[in-house]
Formats: structure tokens, sequence, C-alpha cells
């Protein structure tokens, strides 16, 4: 154990021991200020550490947010593209009815139907 010395004032510089009380003092003073200095020491690394994690995380966010964009417009996409399909199958019904009245206006039988079942219908 070291001892903590003092100079006692005199004008010749000389140094005396500190008593004993004061010794211990000093030692558990100075005992605990380094275990607090690597408790500091430790709470900087375990910050930096999660300073990292943080940025890596922000990182993978920006990354998340940037996917769910891109499958918004993709689901916008195909909502557009069901709803003009069909939007065309209304169209394309509306023109097969149109040409289905005109050919039964005609005499034509309809697809499907034999030709004497036509003839029935016409002669009841």
């Amino acid at each position: 154990m070291n001892n903590i010395t003092t100079t006692n004032g005199s004008r010749h510089g000389e140094i005396t021991p500190l008593p004993e009380h004061l010794q211990k003092q000093a030692e558990s003073f100075f005992s605990n200020y380094l275990a607090r200095e690597h408790e500091l020491d430790i709470a900087k690394r375990e910050l930096a550490a999660a300073h990292v994690r943080i940025t890596q995380q922000g990182a993978e966010i920006d990354g998340l947010r940037s996917q769910l964009v891109t499958m918004e417009s993709r689901a916008t996409t195909c909502v557009l593209e069901r709803d003009q399909a069909v939007a065309d199958r209304v169209v394309r019904e509306t023109i097969l009815t149109s040409i289905q009245a005109l050919l039964v206006q005609a005499g034509v039988p309809p697809i499907g139907q034999q030709a004497d079942e036509v003839s029935d219908d016409r002669t009841n």
C-alpha cells in the first residue's frame, strides 16, 4: 500500500505521511473514483454500440419504407389494371349482346342451338 504524504508547511519541504484515517479515506475515494471511471467507460462503449444499432435500424426502416412504397404502387397498378379489365369486359359483353340481338332479329339461330330447334320454335 502506498503512503500518501503531504508537506507539513515547513520551509524545508519536509514530507510527512497522512494520518491513517485520512490515508484510508483517500484510498477509498481513489478506489471509488477508479470504479466510477471504469463504469463510465463501459457506459460510453454501450452508448456507442447503441448509436450504431440505432443507425443500422434507421437504415433498415428506410429500406422497409421504400419496399412499402414500391408494394403500394404495385398494388395500385394491379387495382387499376383489374378495374380496366372489368370495364373492358362490360364493353365486350354489351357488344356481344347487341350482336346476338341483331342475329336473333335476322333469324340466325344462337350458337350451339340446333337448326331444327329453331325451326320448331318458329312454327309454334
